[in-house]
């Protein structure tokens, strides 16, 4: 088998990849029913997928390079990303363009679940593209294969910010654990407008080899016009496949031998959540804008030894300005 130019055998590759991932077992975690199997083998295909169909190569200066492990994996090499702009696509992306440039700059908070965590501030500089093919939102992208007024389906990707710094705890215990990473997740989107409002979903997919999980979103949300005032509000529910949740609240047995914390396993989960965006229009082109989401953890999460708290949340505020 070659791995990046290097000839290597199927077992020494797997355990890089395990080293890699900092976790002391290299077992495979397989979802315990049938359809969370199916779901997990496209979690891990459509990165691949839309790698092969848009010809993907670089994304911020940095290059992509796959290898083929299975007829379902596709391993991507570890990239570094920058954290900033995630907040502002929520809000951005549920306001309608009237042109197709728009920057901006904000701040955003993100509320961890982790025990005696500190809270997480990003300046949040805020590029959105809307075109008849292409889009971007904050550090969110993808390509459209349906685009028309009622209905839109695209292959995407976009920085997921969940992570977790040992030294950013003030837990003694907590200090003793591994670094969990960000991700870049890819797969595709879909959202059908309708006069009562407009369902919003995507099903995207761990590309960097950290969690190897998934996660399927699915939301209803009611825009409200007001003069310049934009209020919309939306309900919605996130599914965390099984190796996503392991990977980021799970304790494994090294790491309680480490800490004294019990080991832990994370099985897959929902997470029920209300968000709300506001904007308002002054000045012609100018926009303030201020964009909330609380999610109710699942009892997957909330039962992790790493965490101390029912809920997490994300807040962002910013001006904008459109082109």
């Amino acid at each position: 088998m070659n791995f990046n130019g290097i000839s290597i055998t199927h077992q020494q590759k797997k355990h890089i990849l395990c080293k890699e991932m900092g976790r002391d077992s290299c077992g495979v975690h397989y979802p315990a029913s049938k359809m969370s199997s199916l779901a997990e083998k496209l979690g891990g295909y459509i990165p691949g997928l839309i790698r092969k169909i848009v010809g993907l190569k670089r994304i911020g200066g940095y290059t992509l390079t796959a290898t083929h492990l299975n007829k379902e994996l596709w391993i991507v090499t570890k990239l570094k990303l920058l954290a900033l702009g995630v907040l502002a696509a929520t809000a951005v992306s549920t306001a309608h363009a009237e042109s197709q440039w728009t920057v901006g700059a904000g701040v955003g908070v993100i509320n961890s679940p982790y025990k005696q965590y500190d809270r997480d501030v990003y300046p949040v500089p805020v590029v959105t593209y809307e075109g008849d093919n292409v889009w971007f939102h904050g550090l969110g992208g993808g390509y459209y294969l349906w685009n028309d007024t009622a209905d839109k389906l695209s292959i995407m990707a976009y920085y997921d910010p969940t992570h977790f710094k040992p030294g950013d705890s003030d837990s003694h215990a907590l200090r003793q654990l591994d670094k969990r990473k960000s991700s870049l997740m890819a797969g595709l989107s879909y959202v059908h407008n309708t006069q009562y409002g407009f369902l919003r979903t995507a099903l995207a997919g761990d590309t960097l080899d950290n969690s190897n999980g998934f996660i399927w979103d699915l939301a209803w949300l009611y825009r409200y016009t007001n003069g310049a005032l934009t209020l919309t509000p939306g309900i919605g529910v996130q599914y965390s496949s099984e190796n996503y949740n392991d990977y980021y609240y799970g304790v494994s047995n090294h790491e309680s031998r480490r800490s004294g914390l019990k080991s832990y396993s994370a099985d897959d989960g929902w997470d029920p959540y209300l968000e709300l965006t506001a904007s308002y229009n002054f000045l012609g082109n100018w926009n303030v804008y201020g964009t909330g989401r609380y999610v109710r953890l699942s009892d997957e999460v909330k039962d992790s030894p790493m965490v101390d708290k029912s809920w997490s949340g994300i807040f962002s505020v910013g001006v904008t300005y459109k082109f």
